[in-house]
């Protein structure tokens, strides 16, 4: 018990510093900007936030826990986000968790065990509990003599504080409110400057558009792919729609794709013929590293109408890398409510 004792708990490296912001609630869209910021992806948080925050309500990261993968997955969110999101709630319980054990160790269990340990300090507490069982009006009457002499060796310790000298750190100033009406004409003021700034910008880009001859709502062209303007066309104003809106008609050079292009000069494939598939992969999910090709299933598979042969080399390659790369967010701050 001694060594127990001995043995120091440091303050473990948390996202919340102190016990007061551990239970306070983080919020979701911190959260989703954080993780797209780290898979380079920051142009699509605005989107992803508007349809977890903004359609679903799911304002607190806690929030997350209650909703299901497959009901992210419904709504489009991409599967490496997804994978993201479950490993940082994953990791802020078992943070909670070791932070709980740390107070009760630092806090509860060494100050009980020092009690009774320390001979000089058990010896006292066993002589007070006798003196307060046999003489309980004696016991009464030091106990209170003791905190009598302890308050006033307090107050000669510190200076005492007159009320003038208080007075005299104060100015006039300090307690003194806004007037009502005061308040209410430099709020209009700053409605009214605001105003004007956006009726400006609404001018300036309607001159453009009709210097440019544009009347009415534009609808944005479709993506150059094929595959990825099929996704715009079916199923518009979702996030997979966005995010094929805004892809570039060849995929984004990354692991998967090279892979999957090899894939294809094995199987005498073209690299056209490949890019709906690695579409799917890269471009909709974010599965662009070997290893992240462990997190899809034979649901995703199916669901997404790959060729077998391409399934069966995908997972080959998936056992060789193992299984996605677990990052530690330690630097990972979101606000608190």
């Amino acid at each position: 018990l001694q060594m127990l004792l001995l043995f120091d708990f440091p303050s473990l490296p948390v996202r919340a510093q102190d016990g007061a912001a551990m239970t306070k609630q983080k919020l979701t869209k911190d959260l989703l900007k954080n993780l797209c910021s780290e898979l380079q992806k920051d142009a699509f948080a605005g989107t992803l936030i508007k349809k977890l925050v903004g359609e679903h309500w799911l304002e607190k990261v806690e929030d997350l826990r209650y909703v299901p993968q497959h009901r992210l997955e419904s709504w489009g969110v991409p599967l490496k986000l997804i994978d993201e999101i479950y490993d940082f709630l994953a990791e802020n319980e078992a943070d909670e968790g070791a932070h709980n054990v740390n107070a009760y160790m630092n806090y509860t269990l060494r100050p009980a065990m020092q009690s009774y340990l320390t001979p000089s300090i058990t010896f006292s507490k066993l002589r007070d509990d006798a003196e307060k069982r046999r003489q309980p009006q004696t016991w009464a009457a030091k106990r209170l003599q003791r905190w009598f002499r302890h308050r006033q060796q307090q107050r000669a310790r510190k200076p005492v504080i007159t009320e003038d000298q208080v007075l005299s750190w104060l100015e006039d100033d300090d307690f003194r409110t806004p007037d009502a009406g005061k308040s209410q004409e430099i709020r209009e003021k700053r409605a009214m400057e605001s105003l004007k700034k956006g009726v400006l910008r609404w001018r300036a880009r309607k001159a453009r558009e009709k210097a440019e001859g544009l009347t009415g709502p534009q609808k944005k062209p479709l993506p150059a792919d094929p595959f990825l303007a099929k996704i715009v066309e079916t199923s518009p104003n979702t996030i997979p729609a966005f995010l094929a809106q805004r892809a570039a008609a060849t995929p984004r050079d990354c692991e998967v794709y090279q892979l999957f292009i090899q894939f294809g000069n094995s199987l005498h494939q073209s690299e056209e013929e490949m890019r709906p598939y690695v579409h799917r992969l890269v471009t909709i999910n974010w599965i662009e590293e070997k290893e992240d090709l462990a997190l899809v299933e034979d649901r995703h598979w199916d669901a997404w109408a790959i060729p077998k042969k391409l399934v069966v080399l995908a997972k080959l390659e998936a056992g060789k890398t193992g299984g996605p790369k677990k990052n530690f967010r330690r630097d990972c701050q979101c606000a608190v409510l």
